[in-house]
């Protein structure tokens, strides 16, 4: 008897293949993916393309963005490169006034000398008040007039401190916005104009500061003098005229001193101007040339490609195969042993003929290729296995007979 034939087992995925297909099925993906998020944007300002430009190693598309200017832009572009050039170049021309001027020390000489005396001795100390009325409180105008530029410089400081370092941030967001790095020359042009504005203002405070010391020691001189002038005319009034004439002699002194001092003043204020007056007209160079309007694109909503599960599907297809083996196998088996089972009973022989069976189902086959069946023997509902007869004969005639009643029957153990 040869040996029993039956549907093969189904072979398991290869797990090598598999991997590589469903690389090759997440590759697919990605690029699907990135070609549905390069959208090309237009604006007013410009335009964001993309073009493929070659290929990766990998064989996947290599992109490239590009960013054009819109025509009015490009212009003005251009335009403001040239203008920005030759106000360089002006500027540079200017760094020898510059570096002449910033070489020289600041000093003082050939200024109206600073009056700190009159009639032979300082302002504060010159006056004798013994015997006089004094004026409350200390007779140093020096410092007090000190004091007085102190708290106007700290007023007028503590305003422009927080104005500046708000300009200084906005001036630094402002950059970024515009997509200016810090090392630019663009944004150290920035920087320097903003340290000239800040280094003028506070010039400007300590101005005024030295003018109201100036002020306030002139305001209680004056004080001073107005008790004095009372207590000359107490002892006036008591016969006692001596110092008369020195007092309008030190008066006369104390207003020469005064003016002389404003002159000086004046004359530092004109120094300090001459001084920066180059620096000034570079940054007022560099800062002429106005800016170009950079198109801002939309974020652009992203789309999502999912790559198919294929090591999934594979293996749900294998299992599948696998299970429907698995139960042709049980079938075969429950076939082959009624079949076994039934070859040696003399009852079997005439019931194998088609014509006596219904409900029949194939389930397998033999070695010699014979199919067998699940069927049902007409007026029963009991299952049973075997052959046909019929397809016996066609193969093992040897192993068919007739019943005296006309229907076929098989010698199951010239089948098997």
């Amino acid at each position: 008897m040869g040996k029993k034939s039956g549907p093969a087992a189904p072979a398991a995925p290869d797990p090598t293949a598999t991997a590589a297909a469903q690389t090759q099925q997440n590759k697919d993906a990605a690029v699907a993916q990135a070609n549905l998020n390069r959208i090309d944007q237009y604006t007013p300002q410009g335009s964001s393309t993309y073009s493929q430009v070659g290929v990766n190693p990998d064989g996947t598309p290599r992109y490239a963005q590009t960013t054009k200017y819109s025509d009015a832009e490009q212009q003005k572009y251009e335009q403001g490169n040239k203008v920005a050039t030759g106000l360089n170049d002006l500027a540079i021309n200017n760094m020898g006034r510059v570096s002449d001027v910033q070489s020289k020390e600041f000093n003082f000489s050939g200024m109206t000398p600073q009056v700190t005396s009159v009639n032979g001795g300082p302002i504060q100390n010159s006056l004798d008040y013994s015997g006089l009325t004094k004026l409350p409180g200390t007779s140093d105008f020096g410092a007090e007039g000190q004091k007085m530029a102190d708290s106007v410089y700290g007023q007028i400081a503590a305003r422009l401190n927080p104005q500046f370092q708000q300009s200084q941030s906005d001036m630094e967001a402002k950059l970024a916005a515009q997509g200016i790095s810090n090392n630019s020359d663009a944004y150290r042009r920035e920087v320097d104009n903003a340290g000239r504005t800040k280094n003028d203002a506070y010039n400007q405070a300590a101005f005024q500061a030295q003018q109201a010391g100036a002020n306030e020691q002139s305001r209680l001189f004056g004080l001073s003098m107005d008790a004095r002038t009372q207590g000359q005319n107490e002892v006036n009034a008591q016969g006692a005229f001596a110092n008369t004439a020195q007092n309008q002699n030190f008066n006369q002194g104390s207003a020469n001193a005064a003016l002389a001092n404003q002159g000086r003043q004046q004359q530092i204020s004109e120094a300090s101007y001459l001084r920066n007056l180059p620096l000034n007209e570079i940054a007022a160079l560099m800062g002429t040339a106005g800016g170009v309007n950079d198109p801002t694109f939309q974020q652009v909503a992203q789309v999502g490609v999912a790559a198919p599960d294929y090591q999934g599907l594979v293996q749900n297809q294998y299992n599948t195969a696998l299970n429907q083996y698995n139960r042709q196998q049980q079938a075969r088996s429950q076939a082959y042993g009624s079949l076994a089972s039934t070859a040696g009973s003399a009852a079997a022989l005439f019931m194998s003929d088609r014509r006596l069976k219904w409900d029949i189902r194939e389930v397998g086959k033999l070695a010699s290729g014979i199919k067998t069946y699940a069927f049902k023997y007409l007026g029963s509902a009991a299952q049973h296995f075997g052959v046909m007869a019929q397809e016996v004969m066609q193969v093992r005639p040897d192993a068919v007979g007739v019943s005296p009643s006309g229907f076929l029957y098989v010698d199951y153990g010239k089948v098997l």
